[in-house]
């Protein structure tokens, strides 16, 4: 299936929040996409957060002004060597060296720029996204995880510790999909993110295997949970007592 296709059979079999956000990494960057180049500043989960929304294509270069560093560091885009000085100040100098050592992030220097794009745009281009972003809620993170599960046997990844939830790129390129987080103190506060919002995350090898289980098996959103619906309404509960004619 093209990267369209996905797309389509996802918005009927999943219903997620606007756009898969679909990245692509790269060491030179073709010609023609060039203009989406965005100067800035930004951080990283408010580009993932925009093409999800909106549906904007961004490319984030070593050049794009950041506005914040975990974003930066996950994508290998800087070194961040010393210290940040705010947050130090803020956090303390040692917590702040932890979180960048717990951090997932990607070689210094391996990789210049990345694409956030909607999946369906990839059929516009010469290149195959490396992973996707679902934005979703518990039910639907289930779903998706539950339909790779039966084709695979393997459990998804999570780890979280309050910030940096866009080392979720890092994530899906190290080997780590699925990858399951929650949005962080910065998403939150910068890019819009809701209470019951997961961010579900594939890499695009793995999205093929998750639309054909979900063929196979025939699973969709929302599943069919509720048995309740199925027996009378237990006498001894309040909301029982209440609606007895």
């Amino acid at each position: 299936m093209k990267p369209k296709e996905l797309s389509g059979f996802f918005d009927k079999s999943i219903k997620q929040r606007g756009y898969i956000v679909a990245f692509k990494m790269f060491k030179a960057v073709p010609s023609d996409l060039l203009k989406y180049e965005e100067k800035g500043p930004i951080c990283l989960c408010q580009a993932i957060k925009r093409t999800n929304i909106y549906g904007s294509k961004m490319l984030l270069t070593k050049e794009t002004k950041q506005a914040c560093w975990f974003g930066e560091f996950s994508l290998g885009f800087s070194e961040h060597e010393k210290t940040p000085l705010l947050c130090a100040i803020l956090l303390g100098e040692g917590t702040v060296r932890k979180m960048k050592d717990d951090m997932i992030r990607l070689k210094y220097g391996l990789w210049n720029a990345i694409l956030f794009a909607p999946l369906e745009f990839y059929d516009e281009t010469s290149v195959e996204p490396d992973g996707v972003i679902f934005v979703v809620n518990g039910n639907q993170a289930m779903t998706l995880i539950w339909s790779f599960y039966l084709a695979t046997l393997k459990k998804p990844t999570f780890s979280f510790n309050g910030h940096a939830a866009c080392e979720i790129v890092a994530a899906l390129l190290t080997d780590k999909s699925p990858w399951l987080t929650i949005p962080c103190l910065g998403a939150r506060a910068l890019a819009a993110c809701q209470d019951d919002e997961v961010w579900t995350g594939f890499c695009y090898p793995h999205l093929k295997l998750v639309v054909e289980s979900m063929t196979r098996s025939n699973i969709r959103f929302p599943m069919p949970l509720e048995q309740i619906v199925l027996f009378p309404p237990a006498p001894e509960h309040f909301i029982t007592k209440i609606i007895t004619p």
